[in-house]
């Protein structure tokens, strides 16, 4: 799921809001970091066996300005003219009769997309007639009425967006021989009874290689099963228990569809409720042991890091932050190593300037004392123990971090704007 939470402070809104994209396991999908962007919109790259489709999901809220509208269409232009060869498909609510001024933005709006060579394609208007959801594509694509997952708002009908796309197919996985199930004394028997002297008789090298070879094939295949590893659709720390609740959830709710009464939604919300706390229980278990096998093994890390790619979930093959962008499991790493340590910079820089009201947590940073035989004076104290791991950990990691760094960046007054770019300029880097 790729999604955009409404941000209250530039809404005025405190509830509520955002906007989501749903994709099916199965479905290639990247998400496309969007920067310097105050709308709320999201945008997923989906990959094709042909061509890749961007798909978008974008809300105006009533009497948005013609800037914003302005502001919208310089995003889809920078994303169509980084992906040049994907298709565009945008989907939102964007409230244009009650936009300012009404006409202008309405022209700007379809001129600005029909540049892109995208047309509007959705007809069904809402209960006052008029058209706030629209559809716009540069693919063959058709709009129907749909039946709604929640209840139906008046303004803005369910519907149906339908086009051809074939998605990239996910590979079988490789047949391999199970050796560990192999009848060893039926190979045994079979490779005994073999006439070598047949080997000595070819003329050739490369004959008697290819003579040997077949004989080897020709037993393993008799007697050595053959094992397709089955890849499963779920994450790695579902047990069968969660998996069969899944199953009667989403049958639950069929019920509920067809049925539409109260006894089934019933039984499907205590299923749904019974599924979300099992999925977090398996999954907080999952990561603790995760963590406790780090410290004795670190290739318990990336098993993590494969498993959760495997299942095609929150990991994607590619990620961006900043002007930076990583494709590779080290290099998104080393990504999230980055943006961890300007987050802990950036953490620690508000609780020391009062932007975050934390007294416990300023009070239990100590300040080191100036040592001139230190080639590097410390900042702060740093304490190693075994206790309070889950506090200690984060405590002694932002410390250190700010030992190493105190003499280039300033932690003390100045702007925030000056210190977050001195401070990416100062990690960004060492990479």
């Amino acid at each position: 799921m790729a999604r955009n939470d409404r941000d209250p402070t530039l809404s005025g809104q405190e509830h509520g809001g955002g906007v989501f994209i749903a994709i099916k396991r199965h479905i290639h999908a990247d998400l496309i970091p969007i920067d310097d962007c105050n709308l709320e919109l999201v945008f997923v790259k989906i990959k094709g066996t042909v061509s890749d489709i961007i798909v978008g999901c974008v809300y105006m809220p009533p009497l948005t300005s013609y800037e914003e509208y302005h502001s919208l269409l310089t995003t889809l232009t920078h994303v169509n003219e980084k992906f040049i060869n994907a298709k565009l498909l945008l989907v939102g609510d964007f409230n244009l009769p009650s936009s300012v001024p009404r006409a202008d933005c309405d022209k700007s709006v379809h001129d600005g997309l029909a540049l892109l060579e995208c047309t509007q394609i959705n007809s069904l208007c809402n209960y006052n007639n008029n058209l706030l959801d629209l559809c716009f594509s540069n693919v063959e694509a058709s709009i129907d009425k749909a039946l709604p997952f929640v209840s139906e708002d008046k303004y803005h009908p369910a519907f149906t967006v339908y086009l051809e796309f074939q998605p990239n197919l996910t590979p079988l996985s490789p047949a391999t021989y199970s050796f560990k199930k192999a009848d060893y004394h039926n190979l045994n028997t079979f490779y005994h009874q073999v006439n070598w002297i047949e080997l000595y008789e070819t003329d050739t090298v490369e004959n008697k290689v290819k003579w040997f070879y077949s004989k080897l094939e020709e037993g393993i295949s008799r007697y050595v099963p053959v094992h397709r590893k089955f890849v499963s659709t779920y994450p790695c720390w579902f047990s069968y228990e969660l998996i069969n609740k899944i199953k009667l959830k989403k049958s639950a709710h069929s019920q509920y569809k067809k049925m539409k009464n109260q006894q089934n939604y019933t039984r499907f919300s205590i299923l749904r409720r019974d599924c979300k706390i099992l999925s977090a229980e398996y999954y907080r278990n999952y990561v603790d042991k995760i963590e406790n096998m780090v410290q004795t093994d670190t290739n318990a890390f990336w098993k993590f890091i494969k498993d959760k790619k495997h299942n095609n979930t929150d990991i994607p093959s590619s990620m961006s932050w900043i002007n930076q962008s990583a494709s590779t499991g080290q290099d998104i790493s080393n990504l999230l190593v980055d943006r961890r340590q300007v987050a802990d910079l950036t953490f620690f820089y508000k609780v020391a300037n009062g932007q975050i009201d934390a007294p416990e947590i300023l009070s239990s940073f100590e300040f080191a004392p100036s040592t001139l035989s230190l080639r590097h004076n410390r900042l702060l104290k740093t304490t190693k123990t075994h206790k309070n791991y889950v506090f200690r950990e984060p405590h002694n990691r932002i410390a250190n971090l700010v030992n190493s760094l105190h003499t280039d960046i300033n932690f003390y007054g100045g702007t925030y704007q000056a210190f977050i770019t001195n401070t990416k300029n100062k990690i960004l880097p060492y990479r």
